[in-house]
């Protein structure tokens, strides 16, 4: 739901704010090597049982923070403050987005016997499509009713309680 929402309106927020090609294109750099740098720090995560239980949570976290500086005001995009803010909030949601359903996987196997696992595998699946779907209909929907800082706080907000409800449940990816 939050990274879906975030992705899906991060571009038309830049162009609305008239933002340079050239920071465009940055900021869908970075959200990119990011992503790359995040699928690693998810191995490593993984791979340590003692850090597994917070991993969930700080991607979330960092997302969700990631999310809620991209909506800080764009009408300065083309200046220096609009561009860090794009760069800074899509280096966060790139860090988290794909640790997320990497250690959504490992929570569901961690939960779930051999004979479950394809089960488990699959409403985590299913949940992940819905919220592909319901996403960026929500976030467009708000950011039409509310402006277009709506849409990044409706995956801040996604993110964040995604972030506490796995901080509440350690045992995500143990």
């Amino acid at each position: 739901l939050g990274y879906i929402a975030y992705a899906t309106f991060a571009g038309t927020r830049m162009a609305a704010a008239a933002a340079p090609p050239s920071v465009v294109a940055v900021t869908w750099t970075l959200y990119g090597l990011a992503t790359l740098c995040g699928s690693a720090a998810t191995l490593w995560l993984l791979r340590r049982p003692a850090w597994r239980s917070l991993a969930l949570p700080v991607a979330m976290g960092l997302a969700a923070v990631g999310c809620a500086v991209a909506a800080l005001p764009m009408a300065s995009a083309s200046g220096a403050a609009g561009s860090v803010a794009a760069a800074a909030g899509a280096v966060l949601v790139g860090f988290g987005l794909a640790a997320t359903p990497a250690l959504v996987t490992a929570a569901a196997r961690s939960r779930s016997s051999a004979a479950d696992y394809a089960r488990a595998f699959s409403l985590a699946t299913a949940a992940m499509g819905l919220g592909q779907l319901i996403g960026p209909v929500l976030a467009g929907a708000l950011a039409d009713g509310f402006g277009s800082a709506a849409a990044p706080l409706f995956a801040a907000a996604a993110y964040g309680f995604g972030s506490l409800f796995a901080a509440i449940d350690r045992r995500a990816a143990a």
